[in-house]
């Protein structure tokens, strides 16, 4: 080699390492002394090429030449199938441009492209989507086919359509076509069964419908399987149980109701079982675990969670040693928990959460999990679970997450928590633990502390003003009983709970410096005092803010226009005074303000006009003056007259303008508000009162209270003319409508009668501009249609020429295929006219909001079944359309849905349990029709997917429930109690018996409204309604009850309504009067 670098010659300079080996034999000293000299001169050699730099600049230079060497020879692309790359590429739309490294000639360098080093041949294609807004759309074309050793395909979450021409790619080793084409249902690809050579295989998320097919076990091949999140139902065939390669199987989020025993038994009887993993959760299997359940023996993940299995715990599970995760929560299981638990070793993830076990729980259920990190226990039994471990028990496990909830840990505070270093999560709530805080215990919990919830408990003592745990960013300690000054958290707390407690002094000037992230702050119901700091204002996330039911004085601050997302402020019954801020703006995201009960005055600030979203105001019980607004209608002082701008408000369901100073006559036109409905009498004229109630007494709605006024009721015709607001100000820059667009409107005006001219500005080019018509700024697609016929709403008479400008208001006409033409419309509304066609409006697979609320009301007819399609639907409004038939229960199938009105049809029949399958559903509004059974199920038989948190019954999401005037009968569920969102229940107009629920009045605490009037309820009114802080109406009428009021009700200073019934004259009196 030299001192010089000299020519290289890779093949000499590996021949010059075979000096390299050397003989390291342990036994040395045993070799012939010629052996070891050799050695030793070889051990020199190499140490002398070791420090010679000339040997580190070779070995450099070969590693680069090699380099090279394997990129030259590596094939590049097959050009036949970069043709067939291309042509694929050109049937897709790729809004991301993912695609666009899809030029030049070597397809093997393309995103997503994999070949193989020797031939070329293209073997992998990985399209997967990773991030909203990235999906790719089209069709697979038959141009793959070309591709003869592709092996692996991922076409995960994208929308494609073709899939049978996938399955024609025998060569298959791996699919992934999870959410791939989630624009409506089909049935299971039956091609698919062409794969024969498929190990892994993910269909998941696909809307496919049907049973499930045997033919699946032809692919004896498989080791992953997964067809979860699909609508396939029935028995599963014990065929399935021939996969006896399988390693993962994934069936849930389905509608299987059978063949759970027989896929047991079938992995069983394989000779070498291969099954670690196996989920059936959130399915409709509703049989026994029995004691001796035949689980595979090697089996380490199995999900059962959210079915309706039912029996005592199985104690075969004891034997499966290998398992690491077992999930059994929101089951129909009782009885007790057998010691066997504590013999799965392997165990990290425990969850029997939403049973119904009983008995006690000792040292012996957890002696050997050792392993485990995660263990959550909750209890629905008439007998709480007890825990009865030692004092000094010191458990054989590092939990992280802990999750114990009525359950009886208590009376003393759990000492062994101390022993657990590692804890992120704890959930002690309704354990029965009534000690004082052990500060040095509880104070010295895990210091990794995320997430700590001891609400409803007995737990009293004081705390430390800044808690010892830095990561913490969610605290419930409400319904306690804590004392002393506010702790707070660190700057990064996003969750703080102390409601219902007795803590006192004032909020720290600097609260909101030491918590800016907060979110949801909760303080109501306790004895703070002084003032509300500005500082709360640095809290520019708050999205709900309770102070109501303390002490504070002075004024509210000035800058809370500042939180752009809040929700909620209460601040009710305190003694604020001074105006209403308004100098800086008010929040235009709000949902609900209550201010009542305070001393503010002055008039209500024009600024709230702008809170568009409000749902619920209650200014009552405060020293303001002045009208009442134009452009507002709720809790208010003043006086004045009624405004008929009120009438504009179509959703207004309570009106209470009572104890003030009003005077003049009551808009007619309010009768045209069928939400609203009217309390007792006032001091009106008879005639012209009894004329209103009578009219606005609709079913399923709630309350106006104008008592204690001067009114009187004239003749008058309410006129009013329409609050129209149409912004047509687009930025510059946005882009103009599409022209194929524009045409398609067009063509869809020209099948309607339009008598009053409302379409009259859809002329010009730009269609963005026309009434009713929203675009998209950047792509100028049509987006939005609003064709709502608003004159219902102002209808102030009964004369016929009211009537007759009503009707000419209406557009009237087929719904054409025209609008099919625009792909991107995500807003429908064509209320309150006279359309045919709703078929053309189901192929519109884009929408997300609905309205077709009276838009064909002239006729019966029914339900139109393929409103299914529209699978992407988040509200969806048929009211009032006279719809004939059964409740259909494909409408389980739109998991999206958040707000579902089928109010005032002719729909009879039960109502199917399937639609307890809608986990997003926040209303729902099926008043007004002919169903006469199905309550219990839709409450108690649920099978629920997605992230639900504590619910077995109702989705946890939903707000408002109205069931009111059909025919349901039997008692009201005791599984409803576990709906703890409710804001608004509605069972009235019914055949209810059985007694008004105790669990009433323990889990609603926003509760405002409910109503179970006209039914036949018997026995007492529960005392536990006193514990509804919020309630605002409380109907029990016309029901069979008897006793005497409880007194405590007189405490909640937001009821407004209560109409007497079969009461003792004692107990009705002093509350009528209280109230």
């Amino acid at each position: 080699m030299g001192g010089g670098l000299g020519i290289f010659d890779p093949i000499d300079f590996l021949t010059s390492f075979s000096f390299l080996y050397i003989d390291l034999d342990p036994h040395l000293s045993s070799q012939p002394s010629a052996t070891k000299k050799k050695n030793l001169i070889k051990m020199g050699r190499f140490h002398a090429c070791l420090f010679n730099p000339t040997f580190h600049l070779n070995i450099l230079l070969f590693l680069v030449l090699a380099s090279s060497y394997l990129s030259v020879t590596a094939k590049s692309c097959i050009e036949e199938e970069r043709g067939a790359l291309l042509s694929f590429k050109q049937h897709l739309t790729d809004p991301s441009g993912r695609l666009s490294s899809w030029v030049g000639h070597d397809c093997c360098q393309w995103e997503g492209i994999s070949c193989d080093n020797r031939t070329g041949h293209v073997t992998k294609i990985d399209l997967r989507s990773t991030f909203e807004g990235s999906w790719l759309t089209g069709n697979v074309t038959s141009s793959l086919l070309t591709l003869k050793h592709l092996s692996y395909l991922d076409l995960s979450y994208n929308n494609f359509q073709g899939i049978h021409i996938v399955c024609q790619l025998p060569t298959l080793t791996y699919l992934n076509f999870s959410s791939a084409s989630s624009w409506g249902e089909s049935e299971f690809p039956k091609s698919i069964f062409n794969l024969t050579n498929l190990q892994t295989l993910d269909l998941s998320g696909n809307y496919f419908t049907g049973h499930f097919p045997p033919q699946l076990a032809s692919l004896e091949s498989l080791k992953h399987l997964d067809l979860s999140s699909n609508h396939l139902k029935g028995r599963i065939p014990k065929l399935l149980g021939n996969f006896c390669n399988l390693k993962t199987l994934n069936l849930a989020f389905n509608e299987f109701d059978g063949g759970f025993q027989e896929l047991l038994s079938g992995f069983s009887n394989c000779t070498n079982n291969r099954l670690e993993s196996l989920d059936l959760s959130s399915n409709e299997f509703a049989t026994e675990l029995s004691c001796s359940l035949r689980v595979p023996t090697n089996l380490q993940h199995l999900e059962l969670h959210s079915n309706l299995f039912w029996g005592s715990f199985p104690t075969s599970v004891g034997n499966l040693s290998s398992l690491k995760s077992l999930n059994l929560w929101n089951n129909n299981m009782n009885g007790s928990i057998p010691e066997s638990l504590g013999q799965l070793s392997e165990l990290v993830d425990l969850d029997l959460s939403l049973n119904s076990w009983e008995g006690i729980l000792t040292e012996t259920h957890f002696i050997n999990l050792t392993r485990l990190q995660s263990l959550s226990l909750s209890t629905d039994g008439a007998m709480p679970l007890i825990f009865n471990v030692s004092y000094e028990w010191i458990p054989p496990f590092q939990l992280h997450t802990i999750y114990i909830k009525n359950c009886s840990v208590g009376p003393a505070f759990p000492v062994w928590l101390q022993s657990q270093n590692e804890l992120l999560d704890v959930t002690l709530r309704s354990t029965r633990i009534s000690d004082s805080i052990p500060e040095e215990s509880f104070f010295n919990l895990s210091s990794k502390v995320e997430y700590l919830d001891l609400s409803r408990n007995q737990i009293h003592g004081k705390l430390q003003s800044q808690l010892k745990f830095p990561n913490l960013y969610f605290m419930d300690l409400s319904r306690n009983q804590f004392e002393g000054p506010l702790p707070h958290l660190s700057s990064d707390a996003t969750h703080l709970y102390l409601q219902s407690n007795s803590f006192s002094g004032p909020i720290p000037s600097n609260f909101g410096q030491l918590m800016p992230k907060l979110r949801y702050l909760n303080l109501a119901e306790n004895q703070l005092n002084g003032t509300i700091p500005s500082s709360l204002c640095d809290m520019q996330n708050l999205t709900i803010l309770s102070l109501r039911s303390n002490q504070f004085y002075g004024e509210f601050p000035e800058a809370w226009s500042v939180w752009h997302d809040i929700w909620v402020v209460d601040v009710a019954d305190n003694n604020l005074s001074g105006n209403i801020p308004s100098s800086m703006g008010v929040p235009s995201s709000l949902f609900i303000l209550k201010m009542n009960n305070n001393n503010f005055d002055g008039e209500i600030p024009i600024e709230l006009k702008y809170a568009t979203y409000l749902m619920s105001i209650d200014l009552g019980g405060n020293k303001l003056t002045g009208g009442v607004p134009l452009w507002i209608g709720s809790n208010y002082s003043y006086f004045g007259h009624i405004p008929r701008h009120l009438c504009n408000l179509p959703f207004l369901h309570i009106l209470d303008l009572g104890h003030n100073n009003l005077s003049g006559t009551i808009p007619k036109c309010l009768k045209n508000l069928t939400t609203l409905t009217f309390s007792p009498s006032n001091n009106y004229s008879d005639s012209g009162y009894g004329e209103i109630q009578t009219t606005c007494c609709f079913p399923g709605m709630w309350l106006s209270d104008l008592t204690r006024n001067r009114y009187e009721v004239r003749e008058k015709k309410c006129v009013k003319k329409p609050a129209i607001c149409n912004n047509k100000e687009k930025l510059l820059t946005a882009k103009s409508c599409i022209e194929e667009e524009r045409g398609a409107l067009l063509s869809f005006k020209q099948q309607l009668t339009d008598l009053s001219g409302r379409l009259s500005s859809w002329v010009g080019h730009d269609c963005c501009q026309w009434e009713g018509i929203s675009c998209d700024n950047r792509t100028g697609h049509a987006t939005k249609i609003d064709l709502r016929n608003t004159y219902p709403n102002q209808l102030g008479g009964d004369e016929e020429g009211d009537e007759l400008a009503y009707y000419r208001s209406r557009l009237a006409g087929n719904v054409t295929s025209s609008l099919l033409t625009l792909k991107h419309l995500s807003y429908l509304d064509l209320s309150f006219n006279n359309f045919q066609g709703i078929h053309i409006v189901c192929q519109l697979r884009t929408l997300r909001y609905l309205y077709i609320s009276s838009a064909s009301p002239w006729e019966e007819s029914e339900f139109p079944k393929s409103i299914f399609n529209l699978t992407n639907l988040q509200t969806l409004d048929l009211s009032r359309n006279s719809f004939t038939g059964h409740f259909p229960p494909q409408l389980a199938s739109l998991e999206s849905l958040k707000h579902l009105d089928l109010s005032e049809n002719d729909l009879k029949g039960r109502i199917p349990k399937l639609l307890g399958n809608l986990c997003n559903l926040k209303t729902l509004n099926l008043s007004g029709n002919e169903f006469d059974g199905g309550f219990q199920e839709l409450l108690s038989d649920n099978h629920l997917s997605g992230n639900i948190p504590s619910s077995m019954g109702v989705p946890s999401s939903l707000i408002i429930l109205k069931m009111n005037n059909n025919n349901f009968d039997g008692e009201i569920p005791i599984e409803l109690k576990n709906a703890t969102s409710l804001f608004s229940i509605d069972l009235g107009g019914n055949k209810l018996t059985g007694s008004v629920p105790l669990w009433i009045g323990s889990n609603y605490f926003e509760l405002s409204t409910l109503r179970l009037h006209s039914n036949f309820l018997s026995g007492h009114i529960p005392r536990h309604l006193c514990n509804l802080p919020f309630l605002h109406i409380l109907d029990l009428g016309h029901n069979n009850l008897s006793g005497t009021i409880p007194k405590c009700l007189k405490n909640l200073t937001t009821l407004t309504f209560f109409p007497s019934n079969n009461y003792s004259n004692f107990g009705y009196d002093e509350i009528q009067t209280t109230i």
